[in-house]
């Protein structure tokens, strides 16, 4: 497992990355990551194919993966993953849904306000707004 971008919460209690090679959202406790050079994950939750990115929205609530599929894996997926961040820790299916973009989501961006998401696509050549009051 390797994993991608990682970020804090809001809290700071909790470290999320994801991990390309095995298509996952992992969540650590940032006092472990200090202390134990291999901990366990909190939870993990299942996304899309070869996350490469994530970001928090409103507010810490929600985690949104850049799902590449940058290797082009036949039947694989590419997009975004809306994750849950409280049902995720407590355990709980916490996939709220996908969000179709371009060929290989990669960046995020949040308008200062926190209402818009932008995603570039990296092999569409392109920038996705998406408004965060429509997220599931």
């Amino acid at each position: 497992m390797r994993p991608g971008a990682g970020s804090p919460p809001p809290d700071g209690k909790t470290v999320w990355v994801t991990a390309r090679a095995s298509n996952a959202l992992l969540a650590f406790g940032a006092a472990e990551l200090t202390t134990d050079p291999r901990p366990a994950p909190l939870t993990t939750v299942q996304v899309g194919t070869a996350p490469v990115g994530l970001i928090f929205v409103r507010g810490g609530s929600r985690i949104i993966t850049a799902d590449s599929n940058r290797f082009h894996t036949p039947g694989a997926t590419t997009g975004l993953t809306v994750v849950d961040t409280r049902t995720a820790l407590a355990g709980k299916p916490a996939d709220l849904g996908r969000i179709q973009t371009g060929a290989f989501p990669r960046e995020f961006t949040l308008s200062p306000d926190g209402k818009t998401l932008l995603v570039s696509d990296h092999d569409s050549h392109q920038i996705q707004a998406i408004d965060t009051a429509t997220l599931p």
